[in-house]
């Protein structure tokens, strides 16, 4: 490959003229070039950017979904602990009836046994709801420890990383790629500089050659 682009420049580069051409075509698609790798950084950029916005967002969400979540615990607790202290109350007044019941010998004196039969009612009535409500926390504790949507935000988090990391590695080819042409660009203009002063100095000869022979 290298050998056909020498042999091409060195058939090109048989004339002035075509030194000329030469080295227009090459600075040329430099400019093209240079031209596309300036898009390619601002497209980058503007990449990186929208990436960087949309991880910030994220993070955002993220912390307010988690301070959301540790009141909703606080809240949780707080009721756990109003609760205990509830069921302790009944047991107590529970107890109390039942001996209060034991105590009174039949007959019952008018009107009381269905007080203390209601009383009793209301005791296990507010049990039933307490443990209703032991249903609820404990259900609402297993949604604390990490609910979905925490999760998908977390992988969407993950996801966008991953993301960015393969973009940078993209970039950084990109830019090892672009290096190695313009290395290569280089070398051509090297090259072509080289064949026209060996044509220049050829020229030169010519014409010494053809002043003596015209002497």
């Amino acid at each position: 490959m290298r050998a056909e682009v020498m042999k091409n420049l060195q058939q090109k580069l048989n004339t002035p003229e075509g030194v000329q051409d030469a080295l227009i075509n090459l600075t040329t698609e430099i400019n093209i070039m240079k031209k596309n790798f300036d898009k390619e950084a601002q497209l980058r950029f503007d990449m990186e950017k929208s990436v960087e916005t949309e991880l910030s967002e994220l993070n955002r969400r993220l912390l307010l979904e988690v301070g959301a979540r540790e009141q909703q615990k606080e809240v949780i607790d707080s009721g756990t602990q109003i609760k205990q202290s509830l069921v302790g109350e009944l047991d107590t007044l529970k107890t109390k009836l039942q001996f209060l019941v034991e105590l009174i010998a039949p007959p019952v004196p008018r009107g009381k046994g269905k007080e203390i039969f209601d009383l009793l009612s209301l005791t296990e009535e507010m049990e039933g709801q307490l443990m209703e409500m032991n249903d609820l926390l404990n259900l609402e504790m297993s949604n604390v420890s990490l609910t979905r949507n925490l999760r998908e935000i977390k992988e969407k988090i993950a996801e966008e990383h991953k993301e960015r990391k393969e973009l940078e590695q993209k970039n950084w080819n990109l830019e090892l790629a672009l290096n190695n042409l313009k290395e290569a660009l280089e070398e051509e203009a090297q090259a072509t500089d080289d064949l026209k002063r060996n044509l220049q100095a050829e020229i030169s000869a010519r014409k010494n050659l053809e002043a003596q022979l015209n002497q």
